[in-house]
């Protein structure tokens, strides 16, 4: 009952204290919802703030995170929405450590300095004098206070991953549209200071030039090492990304394009990726099909498009039509698949209602919110992959092959990456309140919509 309308789970190893007496669990459970805190006991206006749980592998509750982020610019409580949810370790400068952290991004807006992309005079403290962030981190092994907040990112958090012990990668979209907002690269040794922003919105611009890139309808992130890969366009498409830092200065590279060739897609049709070790296994609802790919391999790959720019510019390439010679080329970056059966075997029975066209008589409704019998919902580890669907079916697919079995003999799952599927246009995204310096640099806000030009 506490956690109603789960929205995420990660599993972990227990480390406890020394002092610790309680029976000793193997593994934690970290959830979160995306239901309002206190639902349906209390109304909406008088919610607390947004909260990660911890379990213990027999069930049994053992702490909690509050996302307290204070006030909104309406002088109300902002408990913003929970997004994605990534743990790391990140380092104590005052007492020389790594520590287990959770790093949780918030569906919110705020205000950052406008440091025109250049952090080499980057004031963390100052930064956080002037209003909380959109990305909270918390001390994994201790309920209390969270540490403080991340600010820079403007738009709504949707994706994070992590480069452990170095870097932080974050994934924005702008409110109303979900349109992409920015990358920001974060330090784990400094934790809250940004070292990169690949900008995939000019705000300055004229509404139909604000857009920089062809990335869109984000559904799942995944990472090995310095490599990212992208579910896009609702799952039926990757975007590749690579985070540079040989020269001890990183930034983020958008790397390219493929699609899948699934047909239709849109919003009826969601897509979803998941992340073992070393690979990417993504899915989409119009398809059985689940395509597996190394994720260190894709950004090189002599298939990949690499065109990037003003997605108005590439309306028709990225409808992907039949006549598309790149329609299937992210088939051929996959370096595996699995076909599961519709709805894993369990095929619904559906009404039959009349066909478009006379002579074919009856045809199955497809319009009762089921689906075309694809994954709603992926989980791997090693040789296993598991797929839920829209009427509850959960099914175990055949274990893989000896390639894909992963090294890493931990418990732990879900840690490294993660994507929020809340929409960009919820009725409720708060936008927390700025403490304002008037001898501080000049902030920088995005627009309130896409057509207001601030």
């Amino acid at each position: 009952q506490e956690t109603m309308g789960v929205a995420g789970l990660v599993i972990r190893p227990h480390k406890p204290k020394s002092s610790y007496k309680g029976k000793i669990s193997t593994h934690l459970i970290y959830t979160w919802t995306d239901c309002y805190e206190g639902i349906p006991d209390v109304e909406f206006e008088d919610r607390d703030p947004a909260t990660i749980k911890c379990w213990k592998s027999d069930g049994t509750f053992l702490r909690s995170y509050a996302c307290d982020v204070g006030k909104d610019d309406e002088d109300k409580n902002a408990h913003p929405s929970i997004g994605p949810v990534v743990f790391c370790p990140l380092y104590e400068e005052e007492r020389g450590i790594w520590f287990d952290s959770i790093v949780v991004g918030l569906h919110c807006r705020c205000e950052s300095y406008n440091w025109e992309g250049d952090y080499s005079q980057f004031d963390l403290e100052y930064s956080q004098e002037g209003g909380q962030g959109n990305i909270i981190p918390f001390y994994e092994h201790s309920e209390g206070s969270p540490m403080e907040t991340w600010r820079e990112s403007l738009g709504l958090i949707r994706a994070l991953a992590v480069v452990p012990k170095k870097y932080v990668f974050s994934y924005s979209v702008c409110e109303g549209t979900g349109d992409p907002d920015a990358m920001v690269l974060w330090s784990c040794k400094e934790p809250g200071v940004p070292l990169y922003r690949h900008d995939l919105r000019d705000y300055q611009a004229s509404p139909y030039n604000q857009n920089l890139t062809r990335l869109a309808e984000v559904v799942g992130i995944s990472i090995a090492g310095t490599d990212i890969v992208i579910a896009d366009k609702y799952g039926d498409r990757i975007a590749t990304v690579y985070v540079e830092d040989d020269d001890g200065e990183p930034c983020i590279e958008l790397k390219g394009y493929a699609f899948m060739g699934n047909g239709e897609n849109d919003d009826g049709w969601h897509g979803r990726m998941a992340m073992s070790e070393r690979h990417a296994i993504m899915a989409n609802e119009i398809d059985p099909t689940v395509w597996i790919f190394k994720i260190q391999e894709c950004y090189s790959h002599e298939k990949l498009d690499k065109r990037e720019g003003n997605k108005s510019e590439f309306i028709q390439e990225d409808e992907c039509h039949e006549d598309n010679p790149r329609r299937y080329h992210g088939r051929e970056i996959a370096v595996g698949k699995v076909i599961f059966p519709e709805f894993g075997g369990n095929k619904p029975n559906r009404k039959k209602r009349k066909s478009t066209f006379a002579f074919l008589g009856e045809e199955e409704d497809t319009k009762d919110g089921l689906g075309r019998g694809g994954p709603i919902v992926l989980a791997t580890k090693g040789k296993f992959l598991i797929a839920g669907y829209t009427n509850g079916t959960i099914t175990r697919a055949p274990h893989l092959p000896s390639d894909f079995e992963s090294n890493d003999m931990t418990i732990g799952a879900n840690e490294l990456a993660s994507c929020s599927y809340l929409p960009s246009d919820e009725w409720h995204t708060p936008y927390l309140e700025q403490l304002d310096d008037p001898d501080g640099p000049v902030t920088g806000s995005g627009p309130d919509n896409e057509c207001t030009i601030q």
